[in-house]
């Protein structure tokens, strides 16, 4: 069965920039300076080849002789940055992508059960950053086992070292950890310099609590936060590391002594040190002085220890000691236990929020401190944005003043109202914009510097919004007089919500992985716009404030959704799912429903975008109720509008998705009829019609949608593409191929040449190719867009699998089954890994392996695929109906080549009934079925059934694909079988002649030769030219063994030897 093109079922970053780790400052080096070490890097082997040669211009005079020579696959040694307890830090050069590395090599200690604890732990940090992309936290690039035995030497003075004596048991394999380098010092030297301002030592620490969030987002707790552990880079830039004690969140803490285990070799890279407890009983993990009381009683460890050690370093930051203190560690846990916390060192002007946020985050019990890192960051940051605002307004005061004896004076306007540039400053700024193009860059990506820059135009233009927006606001109630100053607040607040958002998002783009320089523009496209702000009939419907003292709380968690909101449209929905989850039981607890629901519609949205669409429907239904309640009804009607959407064109039931849109239609009614609400509302009946099949009412809804969006909008550009897909689903190849012709020119104008979203596009382009037969042009669209992607893109990125699939069907229709298995299979591993082995993504690779494996004789393998396939299908939260009727398809195709006819009408008997009700009566798949249906009700001497579906079959696809089509093909062969054998020899030989006349021998030799084979047979039994029906026969069979279809050319290889010439 030939393929409609494309797939039925809608990070690795290039080199890395010049970057930073250093260590605690070094102790005297413990490594021989007195012999050579050449080996590999297993343990205590030894071999021959010479150490690698010194890049040039590389000094490496401070190192030994042994560690100029330690090989650690393709890396050279520099020089050493420092050491601490856990490793040795050195600088290193990378030759193979040209770069300078940090590595940490870790350092051995004697007794065997302390240094496999330690090389577990370090194969855990290496895991743990892993799985980090932030700007701040420091990105790890590889992990790898290195002779650590070779480098271990006993001390027997103060400068004199020898070798380890040769009947020392052998320790087991040292580990080391490459992170990306940067020159810089530690925050602890970088507040040992001098006394820190209030506010600078608060920006720093910021900046590093955000890496802390990153971490907690994707469930991993550092465990021995301290400034020793910061990073302050040369070129501003914060970030966290040596997550060498990291453990995945409410791991138990180990609390009692134990005797060592007996000496064993292990693998400091195997699965189970990646799963097993990481510190030995009577091992402390972390450093006291900064360790929450939890981490050494045996609790769970969640992620508010990392809280209580932040709170430590900040209060040592600010007053200049640390707030619990001993003579010894006993006294020290005693301290942290009663809560008796030392009084500050030194004065600092700290404001009283600040210091009560801080005493919090230090409280003995988890659960008396802040929810969440997130949390604590919040109440941090919101006296400063408070000291700022109460400036402007003391700054507006003066003006006010002087600008009205100005006035008076000269008859100029007041000078009033020029603060909004400065409010916005700490957000976006240029440094921030040069953060911003500096991650970009970092990703290596090469469309990367035309994202940041056309990203950061945009987050200027939004900028200049607010500012306007802003200045106009103040001049409202303060010069003009229009407008009250309860209505001035209210801007005001929207304004600051909205400089929250963009905060939130800048957060995420100057932590830049391949993903958020894919969706950057969209990101920031995506910010509510500060002019919203100016709409006063929305201002004064909003829903009432929350109560004075819950006024913090409901910040801090509107703030925890709006870094939700911006790793969503940044491309990282796995982090935004899981804050909002988070931020779900927040709100519960909280008890504020407008904030409620708007968490609950935010969280609806992204269970549906992780395939979890029962959580979803649900939690939907929670949001439009608790809105509601709330008198929110801007917030209702976009739940109930988005929801009627997801029921219509995700799970396929349009009838559910109509109550939904009618309670929409009444909010807006209620609402004023707001003129951007009706567009929403077209779009959603455009999607309910489409999925009710009725497409010319579908296409007459997206274009009146389309009327009230800006051309150039994300909107405007999907709802163009679901028209250009109605008009695919009409058979309308000229006007769909406009459309993705012109969506193709504009995404190329909105992201530039080389951005991913312009694949979207070719690959549409290639589909209806396909459609049109045109192999050639299908192939070079498809290459083109997997050329982007790959470029683009990490290896196992989920979006490669759509052109890899295209290309496949591409080379399978050319009888290529070698190359078209090749792309099915990567095609299938890459959703395999994003979405897991039950993704209906997975099954329809399955379902076009078992297509090829049928052609190539391979039965047993195609009817495994296939049913695999139907399973997934029919098992799904929501069962693909297409997806099934494609499997049912296949195995009736497998039937068929084994003349079960029985099983293959049982087959089709299943699908032309689901394809007629859920794809329509004149889909290609629907006609297919009937073709499929026609046969095997003739093999089973049913002839008169049989014509009729296949009459009804080439009917439909004259109609809609016209005569000329290639999928003529599909159906005259077929009809033509059930001709034969009524003895109706001329007819099945017209209807085989036009076939073979749409059929070209190298975009369709699998078609053509099944067409030849059964024009020979009809030939020879009509006895009308045998000598033409030999030569056809053979053509056939060399098709088909030019394409190793062995299964048909040995049933032609038969039928030659019954009918010789």
């Amino acid at each position: 069965m030939s393929r409609a093109g494309g797939d039925p079922t809608p990070r690795s970053s290039g080199p890395d920039p010049d970057p930073t780790l250093v260590g605690d400052p070094p102790p005297q080096p413990d490594f021989a300076t007195d012999e050579t070490l050449a080996g590999d890097l297993s343990p205590g082997a030894r071999a021959s080849t010479p150490p690698p040669s010194s890049p040039p211009d590389l000094d490496r005079s401070s190192l030994s002789q042994r560690e100029r020579a330690l090989q650690l696959t393709r890396y050279v040694l520099v020089r050493r940055l420092g050491a601490g307890g856990m490793g040795v830090v050195y600088l290193a050069y990378d030759p193979s992508l040209d770069r300078k590395v940090a590595i940490k090599l870790l350092r051995v200690a004697p007794g065997d059960g302390p240094a496999q604890a330690a090389h577990a732990r370090l194969v855990r940090e290496a895991q743990a950053l892993a799985r980090l992309s932030h700007g701040n936290v420091v990105a790890v690039h590889d992990v790898g086992s290195y002779d650590a035995d070779a480098l271990t030497t006993l001390r027997i003075g103060p400068h004199r070292t020898q070798p380890a004596p040769k009947d020392r048991i052998s320790q087991a394999a040292g580990v080391f950890l490459v992170m990306e380098y940067v020159p810089g010092i530690t925050l602890a030297q970088w507040l040992d310099e001098r006394v820190r301002g209030v506010r600078e030592v608060l920006d720093v620490f910021l900046a590093a609590g955000r890496g802390l969030v990153a971490a907690h987002a994707v469930g991993i707790i550092h465990r021995d936060f301290k400034p020793g552990n910061v990073l302050v880079g040369e070129t501003g830039r914060i970030c966290v590391f040596d997550f060498g004690l990291a453990r995945p969140a409410g791991e138990v803490e180990p609390a009692t002594a134990a005797a060592p285990e007996a000496r064993a070799p292990i693998d400091p890279l195997s699965s189970s040190l990646v799963s097993g407890p990481l510190t030995r009983a009577g091992t402390l993990v972390g450093t006291p002085a900064y360790m929450a009381p939890e981490q050494r009683g045996g609790a769970a460890i969640d992620e508010r220890a990392d809280q209580f050690s932040f709170c430590v370093a900040l209060y040592e930051g600010l007053y200049g000691n640390r707030p619990f203190s001993g003579d010894n560690l006993f006294a020290l846990e005693a301290a942290k236990a009663r809560g008796q916390i030392d009084p500050p060192r030194r004065p600092a002007r700290v404001p009283p929020a600040i210091h009560r946020a801080i005493l919090r985050g230090l409280s003995t019990e988890p659960g008396d401190r802040w929810p969440s890192m997130q949390a604590l960051l919040d109440a941090l940051e919101r006296p400063l944005r408070r000291d700022r605002r109460r400036w402007a307004v003391a700054a507006g005061g003066a003006a006010l003043v002087a600008g009205a004896v100005a006035f008076a004076l000269a008859g100029d306007a007041p000078a009033l109202c020029t603060g909004a540039a400065e409010a916005l400053a700490p957000t976006w700024n240029p440094e921030r914009r040069a953060a911003l193009d500096a991650a970009f860059a970092a990703t290596g990506l090469p469309y990367a510097p035309d994202a940041a820059a056309r990203a950061g135009a945009r987050v200027d233009a939004w900028a200049e919004a607010w500012i306007a927006g802003h200045t106009d606001a103040c001049a409202a109630a303060n010069i003009r007089g229009e407008q009250s100053h309860d209505l001035l607040d209210r801007r005001m607040h929207c304004l600051e919500d909205r400089r929250h958002q963009l905060d939130a998002l800048l957060g995420v783009l100057t932590g830049a992985d391949a993903d958020v320089v894919a969706h950057a523009h969209d990101a920031v496209e995506a910010l509510p716009p500060p002019s919203r702000c100016a709409d006063l009939d929305a201002l004064r419907a909003e829903v009432a404030p929350p109560p004075p003292a819950l006024l913090d709380d409901v910040q801090a968690l509107r703030d925890q959704v709006s870094v939700a909101s911006a790793e969503v449209s940044a491309g990282h929905p796995g982090a935004g799912l899981a804050l909002l989850e988070a931020a779900e039981q927040r709100s519960r607890d909280l008890g504020y429903r407008p904030l409620r629901a708007e968490v609950l519609a935010q969280l609806a949205e992204q269970l549906f975008v992780a395939s979890k669409y029962d959580d979803g429907a649900r939690v939907y239904g929670e949001a439009y109720w608790e809105a509601l309640a709330a008198g929110h009804d801007r917030l209702a009607f976009d739940t109930a509008s988005a929801f009627s959407g997801r029921l219509a064109q995700i799970l396929g039931h349009p009838d559910d998705a109509g109550p939904w849109l009618r309670n929409a239609e009444a909010l807006y009614e209620r609402l004023g009829r707001p003129p951007r609400l009706g567009g929403d509302l077209e779009f959603r009946r455009g999607q309910i019609a489409e999925a009710r099949r009725e497409y010319t009412t579908a296409i007459e809804h997206y274009r009146r949608s389309l009327a009230d969006l800006p051309e150039r909008s994300v909107s405007a550009v999907t709802t163009r593409q679901n028209l250009a897909n109605v008009h695919l689903s009409l058979g309308q190849l000229d006007p769909a191929q406009a459309i993705f012709e012109e969506l193709l020119a504009l995404r190329r104008d909105i992201y530039g040449e080389g951005h991913p979203n312009n694949a979207f596009s070719l690959s549409d382009l290639g589909n209806v190719a396909t459609l049109r037969g045109d192999f050639d042009t299908a192939e070079k669209h498809q290459r083109a867009a997997l050329t982007i992607l790959r470029a683009a893109l990490p290896p196992r990125h989920e979006r490669l699998a759509y052109p890899l699939s295209a290309l496949a069907d591409i080379a399978a229709q050319r009888g290529d089954f070698g190359a078209a298995l090749d792309a099915f299979d990567e095609a299938r591993a890459i959703w395999e890994h994003n979405f897991g082995p039950r993704s209906t993504r997975v099954a329809a690779m399955l379902e076009r392996l078992a297509s090829v494996q049928l052609v190539r004789g391979e039965l047993g393998l195609a009817e495994q695929h296939a049913t695999r396939a139907l399973v997934i299908w029919s098992s799904a939260q929501s069962p693909d109906p297409q997806g099934t009727v494609l499997a049912h398809l296949a195995l009736a195709q497998i039937e068929l080549a084994r003349d079960d006819y029985a099983a293959a009408r049982d087959h089709t008997d299943k699908a032309l009934p689901l394809s007629i009700s859920v794809l329509g009566e004149d889909n290609l798949y629907t006609a297919v079925s009937r073709a499929m249906r026609a046969v095997a009700l003739a093999g089973l001497g049913d002839l008169s059934g049989a014509e009729r579906e296949a009459d009804a079959a080439v009917a439909s696809i004259e109609r809609n694909y016209g005569a000329g089509s290639l999928w003529m093909s599909e159906v005259l062969t077929p009809r033509a079988r059930v001709r034969q054998l009524q003895g109706r020899f001329d007819d099945a030989r017209r209807d085989l002649e036009g076939s073979l006349a749409l059929l070209d021998p190298r975009n369709a030799p699998i078609q053509r030769a099944h067409a030849e084979f059964q024009l020979a047979q009809v030939l020879w039994d009509s006895r009308a030219d045998r000598a033409k029906a030999r030569t056809l026969a053979v053509s056939a069979q060399t098709l088909f063994r030019q394409a190793g279809a062995k299964h048909y050319r040995a049933e032609i290889d038969a039928w030659l030897e019954r009918h010789p010439g």
